[in-house]
């Protein structure tokens, strides 16, 4: 017999803070949301229904033996607008963010956008929440082609957690 997982269905619903969040896997949008930022919320929802441990492993397991440090986001990217209890693990992602979300960037901006991209795809939340399949979910529908050349094992996980073939 196929392991299938039991889930709340969450609801979408309008955001009165003019920007989108998930709270216990409901979704909030504002007016004009673009559909990449309500992906990334609904990853955040997969994690909600029961994906936070999987995706705290995968984790653990992309930085284990790597030169990868934990960093307040604020200290590490001054002028950002990150708050003290932002942290994360950094460069992690690079090869990921540098796929699918600065195309548009060239240089040096790319290449920062793309550290912050990274920095924040390894950030963690005291909850045991993290960013890591909302921000695979946003990195496949930007382009997921780009994302499985750059990166097969984040692409392979996030696969996994759509399909519903990996589960907590």
């Amino acid at each position: 017999m196929e392991k299938t997982k039991q889930v709340r269905a969450g609801q979408l619903k309008k955001s009165v803070d003019q920007r989108a969040y998930h709270n216990s896997g409901d979704i909030y949008v504002a007016d004009g949301e673009s559909i990449d930022v309500i992906l990334h919320e609904t990853g955040h929802s997969i994690e909600y229904e029961g994906g936070n441990e999987t995706a705290r492993a995968f984790l653990r397991t992309r930085i284990r033996g790597r030169e990868h440090k934990i960093v307040q986001f604020n200290k590490h990217f001054p002028g950002t607008g990150y708050k003290d209890y932002e942290v994360g693990w950094v460069d992690a992602f690079d090869d990921a963010m540098m796929a699918t979300r600065h195309h548009t960037l060239e240089g040096a901006d790319r290449v920062a956008s793309a550290k912050r991209g990274s920095a924040y795809t390894g950030k963690f939340y005291t909850s045991g929440s993290t960013e890591v399949t909302s921000m695979g979910v946003e990195g496949m529908y930007r382009n997921a082609e780009a994302l499985a050349k750059a990166d097969p094992e984040f692409f392979d996980y996030i696969l996994g957690m759509l399909e519903g073939t990996i589960l907590p």
